[in-house]
């Protein structure tokens, strides 16, 4: 009985993952990050098979993350949109900034 729980939860486990790692490979297809003003970006993601927005809006924050890391800098959410598409899918807007890292205090 423990051996099939554990079977099942392993397999689980393996199916949410490669879920979650497809939802990623496909929003890296296609995005581009538009300029709205002196380092402010906006970036828009739209995925037609993922109809839950919280990962479609996960996705959008990560490519923010990828292009200010270009940059040797970390990316600041400033606002973030996101809905599921009548026709299917779900999309994602999200407003940035890329900022420096602050340096770790001394001790």
């Amino acid at each position: 009985m423990k051996k099939t729980f554990a079977f099942a939860a392993f397999g689980a486990a393996i199916v949410g993952l490669t879920g979650c790692q497809a939802i990623e490979e496909f929003a890296m297809k296609d995005y581009n990050v538009q300029t709205i003003d002196n380092n402010l970006y906006s970036v828009e993601v739209f995925i037609p098979t993922e109809s839950r927005v919280v990962y479609v809006r996960e996705a959008a924050f990560n490519r923010a993350k990828d292009y200010c890391s270009t940059k040797d800098q970390g990316a600041q959410l400033l606002d973030a949109y996101s809905e599921q598409v009548k026709t299917g899918g779900s999309k994602a807007k999200v407003v940035f900034r890329c900022v420096h890292y602050l340096k770790a205090p001394e001790s």
